[in-house]
């Protein structure tokens, strides 16, 4: 009923925080994935499962607009991986049908691109299935009001996976690894699950899945941090002026301040569950285990007719990485950056990256100038402030016409001065006349990632140098 909502979504990612890579603020709101590990955490069963029919039960609401129905969808259970065992899965829930397709939604007969293959790493949305479809399915136990206790999803959207194959296999092993892990408690060894989400991740099949949690417990424990030093930075603001207050009033006057008090009760109560701890216990050792995830595989697709792309958990893998990346991975990232060459969102994810790991303004400032045109038709020609006054201008000799198509408005950003001054390229033909070339945003984008790139090699050369400098100290 939310699914093609959920797609028009999905191109904004962990999410996420600049959860997890640069982009731009959408309207749409993004609600962060669930992990494996949370999935299992919050299950009280988990089943592989058939999916064989969907029956419409009754009808809720008829409007002009949509109809709400009640859907009963029946799964088929092949085994249990936590929980105890049933033949019958049946969920039970709402389902929105629009009669008139909404502006920012597919109809029902031409189904999305994304929505042709939901297997792999898909975050943002619940597949779409088909009778004899294999899933995973996360379960809690509902107590309802007359006392039963039922299953429901865990999640409304993650805890329907739709799996088969070497996939499967793989999950199926990774969740009897927590069963071992947990042994039916509630909490279990931390160091132990720092290691399976490790091993998660080095594998490709479920490298989402263990990269996005440890990316996660990164993101918690920055945020204490932070939070934690903004507690000092107040705390050493409230010292001094109770100083300048004993200084000018009488002792009896004066009170210890009481933030401090509250800042650590918010705390003992955030303490439930500490997912920065991942974050804290991951060892050298492990961190080179995860980066040689991304060298190895880098070194063996070097040089190939027809590398893989990168998937979604390759992405959340490097942004992971970023947290304690050095020159070494500025290097890595640079070899993906050229082989990734033909999906400017790829790029221009991992361009974000490499500015984080180098830290180097000029390069910013490059991967702004991208960031700016991406997202345009490869065919499409650039337009420059001349296309907006072309008609104001038709009046003017063939020389001052030349002479305004180089102008640039003062106020425009870099990659429009960029566009502007690429826009029309002068040629000479066989016959020596000249004619004008208008630039398309594919060209563009080839002439700021050369850029990138050539800048790239100052920037890991400068780091390399710190690096040298901080070891000899």
């Amino acid at each position: 009923m939310f699914r093609s909502f959920l797609s028009a979504c999905s191109v904004v990612v962990l999410v996420l925080p600049t959860l997890l890579f640069p982009t731009t603020s959408r309207a749409c709101p993004v609600i962060i994935p669930e992990t494996l590990l949370s999935l299992y955490r919050n299950s009280d069963a988990i089943f592989i499962a058939r999916f064989d029919k969907a029956e419409d039960a009754d009808i809720v609401e008829d409007s002009d607009r949509d109809t709400v129905l009640n859907v009963r969808k029946e799964f088929y259970v092949s085994s249990a991986l936590k929980g105890e065992l049933r033949k019958l899965f049946v969920l039970e829930e709402r389902e929105y049908r629009y009669k008139q397709i909404p502006y920012n939604q597919t109809p029902p007969d031409e189904p999305a691109e994304a929505e042709e293959n939901d297997e792999g790493d898909a975050p943002y949305s619940r597949p779409t299935l088909k009778p004899g479809d294999t899933v995973l399915l996360f379960l809690k136990e509902q107590h309802n009001p007359n006392g039963a206790v039922t299953l429901g999803l865990t999640h409304f959207r993650d805890a329907i996976k739709k799996i088969s194959g070497e996939r499967l296999d793989a999950y199926e092993a990774r969740i009897r690894e927590l069963n071992s892990i947990f042994g039916g408690k509630t909490k279990a060894d931390d160091a132990k699950i720092v290691d399976w989400l490790v091993r998660t991740a080095q594998n490709p099949l479920t490298r989402w899945e263990g990269a996005f949690a440890l990316q996660q417990s990164y993101q918690e424990m920055q945020w204490q941090e932070s939070r934690k030093q903004e507690g000092e930075e107040e705390e050493s603001k409230e010292v001094e002026t109770s100083d300048e207050t004993a200084a000018a009033e009488e002792p009896e006057e004066t009170e210890a301040a009481e933030p401090e008090v509250e800042i650590e009760s918010e705390e003992s109560d955030a303490e439930k569950f500490d997912n920065a701890v991942y974050a804290r216990l991951l060892t050298d050792a492990q961190k080179q285990t995860l980066m040689n995830v991304l060298v190895e595989p880098a070194a063996e697709q070097t040089g190939a007719a027809d590398p893989k792309p990168m998937s979604e958990g390759d992405h959340v893998l490097i942004q992971l990485i970023a947290n304690w990346g050095n020159s070494k991975l500025a290097k890595v990232l640079l070899e993906k950056i050229q082989r990734e060459g033909e999906d400017p969102y790829a790029v221009y994810r991992l361009m974000g990256t490499m500015v984080s790991v180098l830290g180097d303004e000029e390069l910013e400032k490059v991967a702004d100038e991208y960031g700016d045109v991406y997202y345009e038709d490869a065919d499409s020609l650039v337009e420059s402030d001349d296309d907006e006054e072309e008609v104001a201008d038709e009046e003017e000799s063939p020389a001052d016409a030349s002479e305004n198509s180089a102008v640039v408005a003062e106020n425009s950003s870099d990659a429009d001065k960029a566009a502007s001054d690429e826009v029309i390229a002068v040629e000479e033909s066989g016959d020596g006349a000249k004619q004008a070339h208008r630039v398309t945003y594919g060209e563009l984008r080839a002439e700021v990632l050369a850029k990138f790139i050539a800048r790239t090699a100052v920037a890991i050369a400068n780091a390399e140098a710190k690096e040298i400098a901080k070891a000899e100290r």
